[in-house]
């Protein structure tokens, strides 16, 4: 039998953690150029059990209408039952009212500050774009829910220091 070799993932996300994004006390692009940040209130800090290599996160920039426009999308899929749980009302009127920062990190190791930019702050934070509850396609697909957070700004989403959480 072979032995197999361990691979570095190349792309995707491992984990994401929402708040509201009235609960960035502040944040603020460091010398290195990595971002940091500092939270009200830690409760508020909401990790998110992801269905196992399903999310993604994407920053697609256009030139085309003028001065460059960066669109993050965040889609997330959780399992219908973690989703009910996690995403509480609470959660859900903050995603709407006023919108929320995702801790993204990626399956390559990379963690992201989503939902605030150095320029704007928190004044273009994701906002919901879509829902759906799927059925799945194979027995064992289960019945994820899948949500997509949006927002637009002038930039990709800052990376974050080592040590926030």
């Amino acid at each position: 039998m072979a032995a197999s070799t361990p691979r570095k993932p190349a792309g995707g996300v491992a984990a994401v953690t929402v708040t509201p994004a009235g609960n960035l006390l502040r944040a603020a692009v460091a010398a290195d150029g990595r971002a940091e940040a500092i939270f009200r209130d830690a409760t508020q800090l909401t990790a998110l059990p992801l269905a196992e290599q399903r999310s993604s996160y994407a920053e697609r920039l256009d030139t085309d209408a003028g001065p460059q426009r960066v669109r993050h999308t965040l889609t997330l899929v959780v399992g219908r039952e973690a989703f009910r749980k996690a995403f509480t009302p609470a959660l859900r009127r903050a995603a709407e009212t006023e919108g929320l920062i995702a801790l993204v990190t990626m399956a390559s190791g990379e963690r992201l500050l989503a939902g605030w930019s150095a320029r704007f702050g928190t004044s273009q934070p994701l906002r919901p774009g879509s829902f759906a509850m799927e059925s799945g396609i194979k027995p064992l697909d289960g019945t994820p829910a899948v949500l997509t957070l949006a927002s637009e700004d002038t930039d990709p989403a800052a990376e974050l220091k080592e040590q926030e959480a």
